[in-house]
């Protein structure tokens, strides 16, 4: 996030992660969660992509087939990452 901005955390991760404590405070971030979207994340999100603000392409850090949904659901289970992107064969 850029200098003063603020940085959400929206849904679950590991119970205990590593966190850039040092970035947050050199760069007075602002840090909020979120157990879930709320009604107005969605569209906000879209917004911000649009805008050119959010690259979502540097979010995604992993890919999986759709055949392959159940093998990335299992992984977000054991910990891993779960930044990735399900993608139907032949659906943009």
């Amino acid at each position: 996030s850029r200098k003063g901005g603020t940085v959400m955390q929206a849904g679950l991760g590991k119970e205990a992660m590593a966190f850039p404590i040092m970035a947050v405070c050199t760069k007075v971030l602002v840090v909020r969660g979120s157990i879930r979207y709320t009604a107005g994340c969605y569209p906000a999100a879209v917004e911000l992509i649009s805008q050119g603000k959010i690259d979502a392409k540097k979010s995604i850090m992993n890919r999986f087939k759709f055949e392959e949904a159940e093998k990335a659901s299992e992984l977000v289970k054991e910990g891993y990452d779960s930044r990735c992107t399900v993608k139907r064969t032949g659906v943009e």
